[in-house]
């Protein structure tokens, strides 16, 4: 939920001011043919297969249950989540036979197949274990959900099964891994196993840089969710922390088609490293090897020989290679220096080789792997075969496209395969970004509907979110400068203290003909808190006068990431005033008669927003100036941002009776995903609704709708002031070839109660003036939400009316910011 790249540019899950359609019912089924994308936040176009088809469903049965399989099925998966200990402790085939207790005794030594809050069983795991049609039983202790996965084929389709690989790229160095992804494939050709490596995304977060190798750690589960539910997911980070930490996988198996925080692999690039330290390199055959057998992992295979050499995996053809045996320095380890020609050569073997390539499955390692509920059968459907497609793109992006070129050769690949990304022309010559927008508006939009039929008197992409606007307004595209300061906010690099500017002439330099005047002072921000005025003229900052310089060189005086703190001189009424501020996103105060309010402010939902409005509580509780009085979360005029931001937000202010509980729901092309309670890991601990306040009024829009509904429906909070904008859909964040990008309509939401906000906004439990307050003194909805937590009550009599829209607010884009100053 947080953020991604698709071919070469980046997707955020974003939930901003601005959408279309009330949405539609919840279904506990999910179905996509193999190879198709489902998952809103992953970013590479979809493959359709004529074979396969694979469901997700969610069985009512927590302790034990049965399920029905067809003639059809070629493989299943059957998952048990719950939030203390899950664990299948019975599976019985149609024929009568325990299959879980037949794997384990098939495996020396091998007991667990599941790791505390979820457990995994994958037919098959031995070729002798088939998906037999008839009825399932299952017995499981500890659930709090079970579902099965299934993969069905078409009879009448011939060939191979096919994998798909989704490779996510965290790093905050520059790698050049096409090398690797030739190796990767290479590895599975070679082994008469076919593999589709789609577009590397790129996720830009620091945070995910370095993650944890517990898929219970909330950053890595975050990491892990934005994968997509039908491919093997393989994120590429800078460290996995544990010590030496090639790759883990999130389970033997994982997940599979089930989209969330165990269905996907951790590499560590830096483990990867090799040669002197001011002159590293990433060994590609290393990590090559490192990725397939982690994906390997994922898919339901062992290593076949442990690292102890008495633990040996439940396949009859791979070679064991025993302590008693091999173990020639008596460590009690059997190294792949040991055991050559006795499974060293194995891609599943417990360790790398530096002696020589691990690159070998043997044949029931390979029956795993096609017989997999993530593998689809038969050929994939191109669009245009015959004479191709001709990409072409400008010159000064020449150097860019030769860096990218198998990026590049990707989008070509794709645009083959969809109608809608070509021209009804023999001879087509496309824009390659307009190919690559197309492309992605075509696999995530939440209504393929409202998409052009095909790319017809289109020339740029531009042109393209044109046609799509006419029915969906909240869909983008920027260019790159403007794309980059956007997606700088979501990740919270960006801040400002609340002002816009004017001046006589842009162009000329800043002096008495030509004043740098304060144009508005935006309600809430720091600009607002500390005085500064309509009219104000900035004399100087810092000290450093302003005199002579050009408008970027003022506005480059101003500071721009959070909290960092200025002294503005101002000229105001003929008199010199100094005005200390700062670039704030997230504000805090202790209000009231005796200080211990605590006031919470929030301009706009940020990737990091959860952990800064926690550190701002913790300081103002640990000044003794807060929190013992209540808590105001103030969301007026925020008009949303990132998603992930907006569910770690409100997970802090939801106390630990709700954990597991639905927070909200989200609804993208044929699937629903809920998201809970739960995962952020700290929590404000307030449960009576009557000491938390949630300010809001017409300009709360999407992600603070979010919030605001979410805490509304289960109890936890009072709002008051206005009804809300009614913005209940959300954006993916795409970076194109070349740094522009658009906003694509990707999915819409619904609150714990199943509840549509959509057009409608959400309602107050108590209706207050919202008329914007010029300064904090004239905020009478600030006063009235601290009567409320003093006394319980609130005396004002006046009436709600759906305020006018901040002006600003509105003529401009999501995430462009309304004040073009400081």
């Amino acid at each position: 939920m947080n953020s991604f790249l698709r071919l070469s540019g980046f997707i955020v899950s974003l939930l901003l001011l601005f959408s279309c359609s009330p949405p539609g019912g919840g279904s506990t089924t999910t179905t996509y043919e193999n190879g198709t994308n489902d998952d809103p936040t992953s970013g590479t176009p979809s493959l359709s297969s004529q074979g396969s088809q694979t469901t997700v469903r969610t069985l009512s049965g927590l302790s034990s249950s049965s399920f029905q399989l067809s003639d059809n099925t070629t493989s299943f998966l059957l998952s048990a989540f719950s939030s203390g200990t899950a664990r299948i402790t019975r599976l019985t085939s149609p024929s009568g036979r325990d299959e879980l207790a037949y794997l384990e005794s098939t495996a020396s030594g091998l007991t667990s197949f599941g790791d505390g809050r979820y457990d995994n069983y994958l037919v098959p795991m031995r070729p002798d274990i088939d998906a037999e049609a008839g009825t399932w039983t299952y017995q499981i202790s500890g659930a709090s959900e079970v579902k099965l996965t299934v993969r069905e084929d078409n009879p009448s389709t011939g060939g191979e099964s096919n994998l798909l690989l989704q490779p996510y790229l965290a790093s905050g160095q520059s790698y050049n891994l096409d090398a690797v992804w030739q190796l990767v494939e290479g590895l599975y050709t070679n082994n008469n196993l076919n593999i589709t490596i789609a577009p590397t995304i790129t996720v830009s977060e620091e945070q995910y840089r370095t993650v944890s190798d517990s898929f219970f750690n909330s950053e890595t589960q975050a990491l892990v969710t934005q994968g997509r539910a039908d491919a093997v997911n393989i994120f590429l980070v800078d460290e996995v922390e544990g010590g030496g930490v090639l790759g883990v996988a999130a389970g033997i198996p994982g997940s599979l088609g089930i989209q969330g925080p165990h269905n996907g692999v951790l590499v560590s690039l830096g483990s990867h490293l090799t040669g002197p330290f001011f002159n590293q390199s990433i060994n590609n055959q290393l990590l090559a090897e490192t990725i397939v057998h982690e994906a390997g992992h994922l898919l339901g295979l062992w290593h076949p020989t442990e690292d102890n050499g008495v633990e040996f995996d439940p396949l009859d053809d791979t070679a064991e290679c025993s302590k008693s045996i091999y173990d020639s320095n008596s460590n009690g380890q059997v190294s792949a220096q040991e055991c050559v020609g006795n499974g060293a050569e194995n891609i599943m073997f417990w360790a790398s080789w530096g002696g020589g390539d691990q690159n070998q499955f043997t044949e029931d390692q390979r029956t795993i792997l096609r017989q997999s509920p993530l593998a689809y059968k038969g050929q994939i459907q191109a669009g245009q075969t015959e004479d191709g497609i001709t990409l072409t793109y400008p010159s000064e992006l020449s150097s860019t496209v030769t860096s990218q070129a198998s990026t590049v050769a990707s989008i070509r690949d794709y645009v083959e395969l969809m109608p809608e990304c070509q021209k009804s022309s023999t001879i087509q010559s496309i824009d390659l970004i307009l190919a690559q927008g197309c492309v992605n508006f075509q696999d995530i939009h939440y209504r393929p509907n409202f998409l052009p039929s095909n790319l017809d008197d289109l020339s740029q992409i531009a042109d393209y979110v044109n046609v799509v606007r006419q029915n969906d307004r909240f869909s983008y595209y920027f260019e790159p400068v403007t794309f980059s300061e956007n997606t700088q906010a979501l990740s919270g690099g960006r801040s400002y203290i609340g002002f816009s500017y004017q001046v006589s002439d842009s162009n000329a330099l800043i002096s008495d003909s030509n004043p740098f005047l304060l144009g508005s002072v935006f309600p809430f921000t720091r600009a607002w808190w500390d005085g500064l005025e309509v009219g104000d003229r900035l004399i100087a900052v810092d000290g450093d006068q302003i005199s002579g310089l050009t408008v970027e060189e003022v506005r480059d005086l101003l500071p721009r990431t959070e909290a960092a703190a200025t002294t503005l001189t101002l000229l105001r009424d003929g008199n010199q005033i100094q005005i200390q501020t700062a670039s704030e996103t997230h504000l805090s105060r202790s209000l009231g008669s005796t200080n211990q309010i605590a006031y919470l402010n929030l301009r706009e939902y940020t990737t990091v927003s959860a952990d800064r409005v926690r550190d701002d509580y913790t300081s103002l509780v640990s000044a003794g100036s807060g929190g013992s009085g209540g808590v105001i979360l103030d969301l007026r005029q925020n008009g949303g941002g990132s998603l992930s931001g907006a569910w770690g937000l409100t997970d802090f202010f939801g106390p630990g009776s709700v954990d597991n509980q639905i927070m909200f729901s989200l609804q993208q092309q044929s699937q629903t995903t809920d998201y809970r309670f739960g995962i952020y890991g700290s929590n404000l601990g307030i449960t009576d609704r009557s000491k938390l306040v949630i300010l809001m009024d017409g300009s709360s829009a999407s992600a603070s709708e979010l919030t605001s509904a979410a805490l509304k429906d289960l109890g936890i909070a009072t709002l008051m002031g206005g009804i809300t904008y009614g913005k209940g859909v959300g954006q993916n964040v795409v970076g194109l070839i070349g740094g522009s990008g658009v906003y694509i309509t990707s999915f819409e939401l619904l609150s714990p109660l199943g509840n549509s906000w959509h057009n409608l906004g959400v309602s107050p439990d108590y209706s207050l003036s919202t008329v914007l307050p010029k300064t904090p003194d004239d905020d009478t909805l600030l006063q009235a939400a601290i009567e409320f937590l003093e006394t319980g009550s609130v005396s004002q009599a006046t009436t709600s009316r759906r305020t006018t829209k901040f002006p600003l607010l509105l003529s401009v884009p999501p995430y462009t910011h309304p004040w073009d100053g400081g």
